[in-house]
């Protein structure tokens, strides 16, 4: 039963019943005002957090008057409400996720439709990107807005002047992107970055959007006035009043030119492919859409790394995990001198057949390596079938190939009408390259723009198209003889007959002729539609889905940093050797005779002695990695060794022996006086603290054990205390490897507080080991409280991001020992990488920095390092002060053209580096850089090699002498003894 009960407010409280009435209807109005903001934007009754949900981008980003009109009659008033000044309704709104974001699309999408073509669009710019910033300074955030949600969120970023805040938008649109799942939903998405992408690089031009000057009263540079002439973005034009049509009599539709169309073939650049360029220059190519049609090759040759690049790749991500770089496309493949161009024969060939079955074509549009097979073809035709009348060629450059030589001379290139086009701040393909490439052409017309390298919104469209035109009223000329001509005229006035009227009006016979060529052009580009599908010469490229091997540098510094606080992934947690099966005793036996026999090893010319299992190879190392001996045949093996004069080193990775091989092992050097083994190489053997303990007691006073490899063994915290105690007491051991071990933060600590009186051991690895900042802290007092005797510390593929690495260097002022430091993929950005240097710039010793890229970083869930090209300029520093380093590895860093041109200037003043290893995953940069810093090292190989032979030997010395001994040197820095000591033949095949 229901009581009712009546209320009668008393006097004093019927004030306060007034304050929190108008306070609900307060609340009432606020979200129905909220809701009508939302449900107009993003539709009534839609889930946003749907996977499928329909952008609406028509009404968010397409220009309409009647939209316009409608916001201002619905929304005008809450807008003035809530940017007056200390307003209620703001601070109201405020309070709740969705009043924010209604706030976010009043403030700064609202306020522009209703204020078109005013400088009142931007006055609520600043309200907007306060909101913003307190929105996304929270990280929960993406947790409470959906993905179109934060769309709108992230562009009053965007749309600030503060190049800070621009970048911090185009950076989270980015992200935004990444994570949708829906293909034709994502592609909407990049858009949107693309276009953020854009508005960054605007803002680093010019500090400011120019297409607002003349709203806000702004004088416009000269700079600033060339680019507004050509540019065609969407948000330039938003900024325009919207012209009502004036009433007129219903013509034909008028195309931009009244001529057959051109029909032009297009070549990409250098790692691109058809669709990468016809996707990003698409404005460019829609604008000319009335006077050419556009073919798109696509070059026959995948991009194929060679020589040091390859190396460097394989290196990285080792022989069966290359990244996916089959859509990248060259029409070349250059000698490391760039005097051959390898494979050039194959493009012209594949051009040839082109130009047979798809053209004639009128001209060439090339850009970067596509410009500069423009020039050769300009140079070579008649070729074959391929014939052309001119070509635009944007950031071309000259052929550096010995055969084209006769080609690139001055004016060498005649009957060629060109356009030549270079970016002001390209830094990959300078001015000076393109001019080179104008020089060959008599006549060339000459044109720069003020973007980089590939920024096809600030190509100068304008003298593009005009050149276009000019080219058709040339070959119109010149048509009346060509029957392809004939027919083309022949058949627009078949289809569209001109009126006997129009003979005597010029505007309108203009008009009816534009209309018949644009009904035959329709016509035409059908038809190739379906050839095109149907030609077995036209290849198009498709984009595709790539495991990304760069993945920190698409994330935010937000994210990244969530990801370094995450726990370890139990690759790490949980050490593994790789699944294998024990091999039989029978397959061992021939090995066993051989050493049970005394015989002897390699000869004079050091070949392997092989067997079915196991190789004898130099050095007395006796190779077994991977023959997996496993737990029964550990014994019988060093039964056999102990016979043996010849092996010294054992080599037994991943052979899974287990407890038993432990035991054996431990019996092996606690119990045989006359044994020679030095290094023992036992990695991924199912190692576990017990194992460790039998081993490591066998050690503590021995003196002939110098090395011992440990790597992707279970050792774990619990493995590392005996560890520790045998380094207490042991005086001999001078490698330890510990890679991927499950040591952890708490291990590390165990095992620095050993060094306390250890003073032997040279060489430490503790990669993938899950350390942290409370490692860093750890390695830092090690420096500073300690007399550092280590030379190698390797500390890759672990989480010290930037925080781990500035404790690390701290400690590093302090150290005088350490010759080679390994600090690759531990997402360590400029600030961390600003910290090592300082430290660094003076440090007396250290010959060997890596902050490049380790192999099994994407299969332990690491992340790469992120310098950049900030980071980059810093290590410039180190480059310019140091003394000591010879070798620094930046591999996947990010590090574009403008941070490899920091480096090589910094060489320049080097006398000391004779490795510098760049390779960028997804970034091009210019062969004449790359060959600068490769001779310069070179240079310096050959100083140090000549340093070192006229100590030994006085007599004369020849560069080539001296380079020898260089790269020799510089093998021994890179590859030390103690690494030779374990190359294996089946690790390395």
């Amino acid at each position: 039963m229901t009581a009712v009960v009546e209320y009668y407010p008393s006097p004093g409280h019927i004030g306060n019943d007034l304050f929190l009435k108008d306070d609900i209807k307060d609340i009432n109005e606020d979200s129905q005002a909220i809701e009508q903001i939302y449900s107009y934007w993003f539709g009534e009754n839609i889930n946003t957090w749907s996977k499928t949900y329909p952008l609406n981008t028509k009404l968010w980003f397409k220009v309409q008057e009647q939209v316009d009109r409608e916001i201002k009659e619905k929304f005008e008033g809450l807008l003035i409400d809530a940017a007056r000044p200390n307003s209620d309704l703001y601070q109201r709104w405020k309070k709740t996720d969705r009043g924010k974001l209604a706030l976010i699309i009043l403030l700064d999408q609202f306020s522009r439709n209703m204020y078109r073509g005013t400088a009142k669009m931007f006055e609520f710019d600043s309200l907007a990107l306060s909101l913003a910033l307190e929105i996304t300074e929270d990280c929960t955030h993406i947790k409470s807005y959906s993905l179109p949600e934060r769309l709108f969120i992230y562009l009053p970023l965007v749309h600030s002047e503060n190049l800070v805040y621009t970048t911090k938008g185009a950076d989270r649109l980015e992200q935004l992107a990444s994570e949708v799942t829906q293909r034709d939903v994502r592609r909407r998405y990049a858009t949107n970055a693309r276009s953020a992408r854009v508005h960054q690089q605007i803002i680093e031009m010019y500090g400011r959007y120019p297409h607002r000057n003349h709203l806000l009263g702004r004088q416009s540079t000269p700079e600033e006035e060339e680019y507004l002439k050509t540019a065609r973005n969407g948000f330039v034009r938003s900024v325009q009043t919207i012209q009502c049509p004036s009433s007129s009599i219903l013509m034909p539709p008028d195309t931009s030119s009244t001529y057959p169309s051109l029909k032009i073939l297009v070549l990409h650049g250098f790692h691109q492919n058809s669709n990468s360029l016809k996707r990003s220059a698409k404005k460019l190519f829609r604008e000319l859409k009335g006077i050419a049609t556009f073919y798109f090759a696509n070059a026959p040759l995948p991009y194929n790394p060679t020589g040091e690049v390859k190396e460097q790749l394989l290196a990285a991500f080792g022989d069966g995990n290359l990244p996916e770089i089959s859509y990248q496309r060259q029409w070349w493949n250059a000698s490391k001198d760039s005097k051959i161009y390898h494979h050039l024969d194959v493009s012209l060939h594949y051009l040839d057949k082109l130009f047979k079955s798809d053209g004639p074509f009128d001209g060439v549009f090339g850009f970067a390596q596509g410009a500069a097979l423009g020039g050769i073809l300009c140079g070579l035709q008649p070729f074959g079938n391929i014939s052309f009348h001119f070509a635009i060629l944007i950031s071309g450059f000259a052929s550096r190939a010995e055969c084209h030589e006769h080609l690139m001379q001055p004016n060498a290139i005649k009957n060629i009408s060109s356009l030549h086009i270079y970016g002001v701040n390209d830094v990959l393909i300078t001015s000076d390259r393109t001019l080179k490439l104008a020089a060959a052409f008599e006549n060339p017309i000459i044109v720069s723009h003020p973007g980089g390298h590939f920024t096809p919104n600030t190509w100068p469209t304008n003298n593009i198209k005009q050149f276009l035109l000019d080219q058709q009223q040339q070959l119109l000329h010149q048509s009346d003889g060509i029957s392809s001509f004939v027919m083309a005229k022949d058949i627009a006035r078949y289809m569209h007959p001109l009126s006997p009227t129009a003979m005597n009006n010029e505007r309108q016979l203009k008009a009816e002729k534009g209309y018949a060529y644009l009904l035959y052009k329709r016509l035409i580009s059908a038809v190739c539609q379906v050839l095109e599908k149907a030609s077995p010469t036209f290849v198009n490229e498709q984009a595709r889905s790539r495991n990304r091997k760069d993945r920190a540098l698409r994330l935010t510094k937000e994210q990244r940093e969530e990801l370094l606080n995450a726990p370890p992934s139990t690759y790490i947690t949980n050490p593994e050797p790789e699944p294998v099966v024990p091999c039989a005793l029978e397959d061992l036996q021939p090995l066993f005779d051989h050493l049970t026999s005394n015989k002897s090893g390699p000869g004079d010319e050091n070949q392997p002695v092989v067997f079915t299992r196991g190789t004898i190879m130099s050095g007395g190392r006796l190779d077994l990695c991977k023959q997996v001996v496993g737990p029964q045949g550990i014994q019988p093996l060093l039964n056999a060794m102990k016979n043996s004069d010849v092996v010294n080193r054992l080599l037994l990775g991943n052979n899974i022996v287990g407890l038993p091989g432990a035991q054996a092992i431990s019996n092996y050097i606690r119990f045989n006086q006359d044994s020679h083994i030095d290094t023992w190489y036992i990695a991924g053997n199912n190692f576990d603290s017990e194992c460790i303990s039998l081993i490591c007691n066998a050690l503590v006073n021995d003196m002939k054990v110098k090395a011992l490899w440990l790597k992707r063994n279970p050792i774990l915290t619990s493995g590392v205390v005996h560890i520790a105690q045998m380094l207490r007491t042991n005086h001999y051991l001078q490698t330890l490897d510990l890679l991927n071990t499950g040591l952890l933060d708490e291990g590390c600590k165990i095992l620095f507080d050993a060094f306390k009186v250890n003073r032997t051991l040279k060489h430490l690895y503790l990669d993938t080991n899950g350390l942290t900042v409370k490692s860093g802290r750890i390695i830092r007092l090690h420096f500073e409280e300690n007399d550092n005797q280590l030379e190698s510390l390797y500390l890759s593929c672990n989480a010290f991001g930037d925080g781990g690495t500035s404790e690390i260097a701290v400690g590093l002022k302090h150290d005088q020992h350490l010759k080679r430091l390994g600090l690759a993929s531990n997402c360590i950005g400029p600030d961390g990488v600003r910290a090592l240097v300082d430290a660094l710039i003076a440090h007396p010793s250290l010959q060997q920095l890596n902050l490049g890229f380790m192999k099994a970083t994407i299969l332990l869930g690491g992340l790469d390092n992120v310098i950049g090209d900030e980071g980059a300029g810093e290590v410039s520093r180190l480059i310019r002060s140091n003394e000591y380093i010879r070798s620094i590895d930046l591999t996947f860093n990010g590090i574009s053209q403008r941070g490899l041109m920091k480096l090589r200037d910094a060489l320049r003043e080097n006398r000391t580096l004779t490795t510098l290893k760049v390779l960028q995953f997804g970034q091009v940069h210019s062969e004449i850089t790359k060959e600068e810093i490769n001779m310069m090292l070179e240079t310096n190989k050959i100083e140090w090699g000549r340093q070192v032979l006229s100590n030994i030997d006085g007599s004369s010395l020849t560069k080539a002498d001296c380079l020898q001994k260089g790269q020799q040197l510089n093998e021994e820095i890179n590859f030390p003894e103690h690494v030779m000591e374990i190359i294996s033949y089946y690790r390395t095949h």
